[in-house]
């Protein structure tokens, strides 16, 4: 590992007033089930000293390494990962057990950090990426590494951040919440609230890092998933740290069950509950370690901007502006659409054995029970859309059928639902 050394009489500012909860009441949201606290995020509040800051910003885009951490996202962005496995500085600082209560302490719950390195100071750099076009990668990335850490700019925090609120009326306002300055923090669910970083107003360029945490709590679903950081992640890493990280939790609660057992009665109930929770746990681990072609064949037809726009293209429908008249695969003539693709006779021709299918089942079944869709699977609102949006529709009479890409929507495996639409003719591209 390549790094300084952490001093904490230098290196860290922490006040001893906590900063200010914002709660989901506050924001006129309900409480989420899976939420660790009524806390929904913070106002910022200081955590690392000046003299941090350029030891953060050379541990990041240090060029003994870059190419192992960084990705370019689209014209304005780099995404930079794993900078922790690298860089003990960088680790050490985040992981420090006062940084820790810091943060515990803004989001009013104990949390600890979400895998082994990946999930540490995960960092959205903003800079003009133009400026370096034409250039192969690894002098693209020197350059970017020596700009932004060479006293010109490397502004770390900054901006607002946007808070999607849904009013009873189901029309969303937007709330700006400041982000923090340079070496400040807030902390935010943001698993459990749509958002938005909004971009720097008056820099070229600045720094955001993100660390990922969960309450320390036994037993609270988790609602981690992998849409937002296969298409810029290295897969050999994080598959195993992800998988390292889930198996950890699932041994935590059944750890748990296996000492309520030993000292109480659990009705027959509760237990089967508890075993198929943790089945569907495992199941929603393994399904979300999407094998790399799949990803990088997506990545190929959309572009790593494009992959994040797929879901709500699905949402709006906009995708099937241009469906063919006829379906490739049944023959059938009429437009292809959300409906057809749910009723095709040929539909369950896509990956039979897809544990998806599984699922898809699962979800058919709530449907004939009455039960609401998409309960006790995803408390995500970005992914909970999906089922709201079948809902309306079924409701307005313009829906009658729950389909497989619906399903997969809403399981947030953009890199199938892509492939399976492909299917039908129904091809996006960069």
């Amino acid at each position: 590992m390549l790094s300084h050394t952490l001093d904490i009489t230098k290196h860290l500012n922490i006040s001893a007033t906590p900063p200010t909860q914002i709660t989901f009441k506050d924001l006129a949201l309900p409480r989420p089930a899976c939420a660790a606290s009524p806390v929904a995020g913070s106002t910022p509040f200081p955590l690392f000293a000046p003299a941090a800051i350029p030891l953060l910003r050379k541990s990041l885009l240090n060029p003994a390494y870059l190419d192992k951490t960084a990705s370019p996202f689209n014209n304005r962005n780099l995404i930079v990962r794993n900078t922790a496995a690298h860089s003990q500085f960088f680790k050490d600082i985040w992981t420090h057990p006062d940084v820790m209560r810091a943060v515990s302490l803004a989001a009013g719950v104990e949390l600890e950090i979400v895998m082994e390195t990946m999930e540490i100071g995960h960092a959205n750099v903003q800079v003009d990426m133009q400026k370096y076009e034409g250039l192969e990668r690894g002098e693209m990335l020197s350059r970017v590494a020596g700009e932004l850490t060479g006293g010109k700019f490397g502004k770390v925090g900054g901006g607002m951040a946007r808070v999607e609120v849904e009013k009873r009326s189901e029309e969303e306002i937007a709330k700006e919440i400041s982000q923090p300055g340079t070496g400040s923090a807030a902390v935010l669910q943001g698993g459990s609230l749509k958002h938005l970083a909004l971009m720097a107003k008056n820099s070229p360029d600045r720094i955001t890092l993100v660390t990922s945490y969960r309450a320390k709590a036994v037993g609270l679903w988790d609602i981690s998933f992998l849409t937002n950081v296969r298409p810029y992640t290295d897969l050999s890493v994080l598959y195993p740290q992800w998988s390292a990280y889930r198996l950890r939790v699932l041994s935590e609660n059944t750890a748990a069950m296996t000492r309520r057992l030993a000292t109480s009665s659990v009705s027959q109930a509760e237990l089967e509950a508890f075993l198929r929770k943790q089945q569907e746990y495992l199941r929603t681990t393994t399904d979300q370690m999407v094998p790399m072609p799949i990803v990088s064949s997506a990545i190929a037809q959309v572009g790593m901007d494009g992959f994040y726009k797929v879901l709500g293209m699905y949402l709006s429908n906009a995708m099937f502006a241009n469906a063919p008249s006829v379906c490739p695969q049944c023959g059938n003539v009429g437009k292809v659409d959300k409906q057809h693709l749910a009723e095709c006779v040929r539909m369950r021709e896509w990956r039979p054995d897809a544990s998806a299918w599984v699922v898809f089942e699962d979800s058919l079944k709530e449907m004939r029970a009455g039960n609401a869709m998409g309960v006790g699977k995803t408390t995500r609102p970005d992914l909970e859309e999906v089922s709201k949006a079948f809902r309306k529709d079924f409701q307005a009479g313009k829906r009658v059928s729950w389909g497989i890409a619906d399903e997969l929507a809403r399981l947030g495996l953009v890199e199938y639902l892509l492939e399976y639409l492909g299917l039908f003719g129904i091809a996006i591209e960069k």
